[in-house]
């Protein structure tokens, strides 16, 4: 790897740092003293502390660090970077529902956040699954080629009658379906 680090290109940091910022102000300017607005949205007492900034700056860092993912040649470290940036994104995805609730707008289907959601739980949770019965289910582990801009993993799965399966994504797609 060069001496600088080569990564790969994240989300548009600008516009969701405007976006965040906007929230802000309205928040600081409108929210927080009129009773108006927060009759409009859901305005409980956890509101009234410092509930939106932590929220806001939890937003902001994750946005910060999922701009640019430091690609890594060497397996273990970007093993370790696929475990943080998937909880990144997943944490990321837990803190636009909180906004959605808080503004009284529709949650996520669920359908949006599946992937992230099913890579991280399968990666970093559960490498090895058992139904509620302790049945097993399946099992999977990274491989050498899970480095740079690729997650790459075999998944042994009962649907599959166990027969290794290899499952591969791009770091880019991942982000912009993030």
């Amino acid at each position: 790897m060069s001496t600088q680090a080569e990564c790969i290109k994240g989300i548009d940091r600008t516009t969701i740092i405007r976006i965040s910022e906007k929230i802000r102000e309205a928040w600081n300017d409108h929210f927080l003293e009129s009773q108006y607005c927060q009759k409009q949205i859901n305005f409980g007492p956890e509101k009234k502390t410092n509930y939106m900034r932590d929220l806001l700056s939890y937003f902001d860092d994750i946005v910060e660090l999922l701009e640019r993912i430091p690609l890594k040649s060497n397996y273990q470290l970007a093993l370790y970077d696929t475990v943080s940036v998937l909880q990144l994104m997943y944490i990321g995805q837990d803190l636009m529902d909180e906004l959605r609730f808080v503004f009284k707008m529709s949650q996520s289907s669920g359908a949006d956040k599946l992937l992230i959601k099913t890579l991280r739980i399968e990666l970093t949770e559960h490498p090895i699954s058992r139904d509620n019965r302790n049945n097993f289910i399946s099992s999977l582990f990274f491989t050498r080629n899970s480095h740079g801009e690729i997650i790459e993993y075999l998944r042994y799965h009962k649907d599959k009658d166990y027969k290794p399966e290899v499952i591969r994504h791009e770091w880019s797609e991942l982000v912009r379906t993030h």
